[in-house]
């Protein structure tokens, strides 16, 4: 019995470079998961036909017409800064930083103790 998917952990790069490779060893998994590969638009430009029956997890995507309005204003700022959307690595370092800043202001100090305190007390909304 033949393997029904395949998972590749792994970045963008070597995403495509499996999937290149498995269409010359001459299998097309059915399924094909790999960590980053998928996500981006590039992935279809790049492998054309090859792309199909690929996914991946979806850590950031811009927000849909009326949807977390945070999210919105970061993806508008963030072309309107920038000249493109933002990646999911633009979002996460501006989640990353909301979280550190509501940490501070919760700890009330930049002590290492109240910030890591106040770290592991918090649950909060980010972008």
């Amino acid at each position: 019995m033949a393997a029904a998917v395949l998972v590749v952990a792994g970045y963008f790069d070597e995403a495509v470079r499996m999937r290149r490779a498995l269409a010359e060893a001459g299998w097309m998994p059915p399924i094909f998961f790999a960590t980053v590969g998928p996500s981006p638009p590039a992935w279809l430009t790049e492998l054309g036909p090859l792309a199909d029956k690929a996914f991946t997890t979806s850590i950031w995507e811009p927000p849909a017409e009326g949807q977390n309005s945070a999210s919105q204003e970061f993806s508008d700022a963030f072309a309107k800064r920038f000249g493109v959307a933002p990646s999911y690595h633009a979002a996460a370092a501006y989640a990353a930083c909301q979280i550190m800043i509501v940490a501070l202001r919760k700890a009330g100090s930049v002590d290492r103790d109240r910030y890591r305190e106040a770290l592991f007390g918090m649950d909060v909304m980010t972008i």
